[in-house]
């Protein structure tokens, strides 16, 4: 699994974007952030289609960021009409023997409305995958002072039943996927996952190129399985 948040829509940059997930389009899911039903849409999706994909997104409004998912997989989609006006944010999709969220959480308190979602959805008789573009992280550890909102959610996931996969694999390690225009350094973007995964994690990592070469203004995140 791969999730990317691509910046405003994509912008002028959609042939840098395709470019860059063309090198990772072996893997069987691809989860992209702040994706806009735009000009950049079409193209998207056709070249994801012609790679193999099955295509999910559900946002109608021209200027809304949200969530799109590519899968060779066959999938359902479970409906999230508990979110309500914030329905765009979450594609909650059934695999069959697991369960996937790709997530675009909003801004300041409002997260609390899609994390109190995802906390009501763990459990079940399927373990789960959530990810993307959290806006928030540890205070201290995922950025330098104490600024996030609902930092305290970080703590409940993990309380419910899910792990931090990147922290799972790397305790120690300190990594931002997002720098703000002072260059003070967030990990915004992150996997968290239910406990049966952790038998099967080969590897968790940030791929910062696409940051760096300034395709996106975040880092790529891979998710690893057997």
């Amino acid at each position: 699994v791969i999730t990317w948040n691509i910046r405003h829509g994509g912008g002028a940059r959609v042939s840098l974007i395709l470019n860059f997930l063309k090198s990772y389009n072996e893997y069987d899911i691809i989860v992209l952030t702040e994706v806009r039903n735009n000009k950049n849409l079409p193209e998207l999706q056709k070249t994801l289609i012609s790679w193999g994909y099955i295509i999910e997104f559900q946002c109608d409004n021209s200027a809304t960021n949200s969530v799109l998912i590519a899968s060779r997989l066959e999938y359902s989609v479970i409906p999230t009409e508990e979110l309500g006006d914030h329905n765009h944010r979450v594609l909650h999709m059934d695999f069959g023997s697991f369960r996937l969220m790709g997530c675009y959480f909003p801004q300041r308190q409002e997260k609390s409305i899609v994390f109190e979602y995802i906390l009501s959805q763990i459990g079940g008789d399927k373990p789960l995958i959530v990810l993307g573009d959290f806006n928030t992280g540890k205070h201290l550890i995922d950025e330098d002072k104490a600024s996030f909102y609902c930092a305290e959610y970080m703590d409940k996931l993990e309380e419910s039943g899910l792990i931090d996969i990147y922290r799972a694999l790397h305790p120690h390690a300190r990594e931002f996927s997002w720098y703000s225009n002072s260059k003070n350094g967030f990990r915004i973007d992150h996997i968290f996952a239910s406990e049966v995964f952790r038998e099967r994690l080969i590897n968790c990592r940030y791929i910062h190129n696409s940051r760096e070469e300034k395709i996106s203004d975040h880092s790529a995140m891979a998710l690893e399985l057997s």
